[in-house]
């Protein structure tokens, strides 16, 4: 069986993938949202080119088109601080500390756990 490289494949072959109506606006719209113009503006001026499309599809054109890099969940530039030591815990029931949040204020200080008999009574005082 004879190969075939992949410049003669396309030249012999279409492609078949869908491209947006938006895409021979692509320059144009990148412009205006660089230029600060809103969404509801940019709807107007493709509009006004006979092309209506929804919000959502605009949204979804410039956020695919933009060249920012995409942020990465998680990721901070700042100097951690080791945590201040907590006094009084017992081995056991110290929650494994999360990298990311090493530094950070504490959103609650829990105290020890508290004992059964805190949490669901004693059966000598009636309780159940």
């Amino acid at each position: 069986m004879p190969k075939i490289s992949a410049a003669e494949f396309i030249k012999t072959h279409q492609k078949n993938g869908r491209s947006s109506k938006l895409e021979p606006y692509r320059e144009d719209i990148l412009l205006l949202k660089s230029k600060g113009y809103t969404q509801q503006q940019i709807l107007e001026f493709l509009k006004l080119n006979g092309i209506t499309v929804g919000m959502t599809t605009l949204n979804w054109f410039i956020r695919s088109r933009q060249n920012k890099p995409k942020p990465t969940a998680g990721v901070r530039k700042q100097s951690v601080k080791p945590a201040p030591a907590e006094t009084g815990s017992t081995a056991g029931n110290t929650p494994q500390k999360d990298p990311d949040e090493a530094g950070k204020p504490r959103k609650f200080q829990w105290g020890p756990p508290p004992s059964d008999n805190e949490l669901f009574g004693s059966a000598e005082n009636g309780e159940s």
